[in-house]
């Protein structure tokens, strides 16, 4: 027994190792990502949309892109506007999502991508059967940031009006609108959650005018960390007894 506990313990050993050089070097290249979209400035991006050069969405592939469908997808299951998969990093940026139909995100899906980043764009009118009217995010440890967008009158059969993000490690929604956003379960303007470990922070979001025919009119938070900073809740509606505006 002594003879093969050796070996056994150095296979774990170097499993161990090989597990904590993937996580650091999956944090690593978010971290660079992150810091690429800080040098951009905003008088770069006001440059840019003066010369009209931010009309189109970008999709940035980092590292180990495989941006096929999973075998039970379809092009019409999941986001109309802009389907990303399997990917370390995608960016939108100065773009509007409007009138987008699917089963699952109308406007812009991003299933299993490391770091999900958009910023300066409206999801307008969008709609789907299942959830994440406008933005659909289900991650595995991910970051997804939100900055300077606006969610307006976005629709989802089930969960999430205006945006839905799953078990991400962070998330960030910053200077962000949800207006007439509709669910037909919960978070007329957003649902967030489902990572006990993760942390979710809204600073500066307008939820107005937002509606759920399950709890949560406004923002619908659950198994996360959450903070909520300088932010505006008016006239938001939801059927069951419980705070209209916000529910974690």
């Amino acid at each position: 027994v002594q003879t093969c506990a050796l070996p056994i313990l150095a296979l774990a050993e170097t499993a161990g190792h090989e597990k904590q050089t993937a996580a650091r070097e999956k944090k690593e290249a978010t971290d660079s990502f992150v810091e690429k979209k800080k040098r951009k400035t905003s008088k770069e991006r006001l440059e840019m949309m003066e010369a009209g050069e931010a009309a189109a969405a970008e999709v940035i592939v980092a590292v180990g892109a495989s941006p096929e469908r999973p075998q039970n997808g379809s092009a019409a299951d999941e986001g109309a506007g802009i389907y990303a998969f399997r990917l370390m990093s995608a960016s939108v940026e100065s773009s509007s999502f409007e009138g987008n139909t699917a089963e699952e995100a109308g406007g812009f899906f991003a299933g299993r991508v490391d770091a999900v980043d958009v910023e300066g764009c409206v999801f307008e009118g969008n709609g789907a059967t299942i959830k994440g009217g406008g933005l659909y995010s289900q991650g595995e440890d991910n970051a997804v940031r939100v900055w300077r967008t606006a969610f307006r009158r976005n629709t989802a059969g089930g969960n999430a009006g205006g945006a839905y993000v799953s078990a991400a490690l962070e998330t960030m929604f910053s200077d962000v609108e949800f207006t007439d956003n509709e669910a037909g379960g919960n978070g007329g303007a957003a649902l967030v959650g489902e990572h006990e470990s993760g942390a979710a922070y809204f600073e500066e979001v307008r939820v107005t005018g937002n509606t759920a025919g399950g709890s949560s009119g406004g923002l619908h938070i659950y198994r996360v960390h959450a903070q909520v900073v300088d932010s505006i809740f008016t006239n938001n509606v939801r059927s069951e007894e419980h705070t209209s505006e916000l529910q974690s």
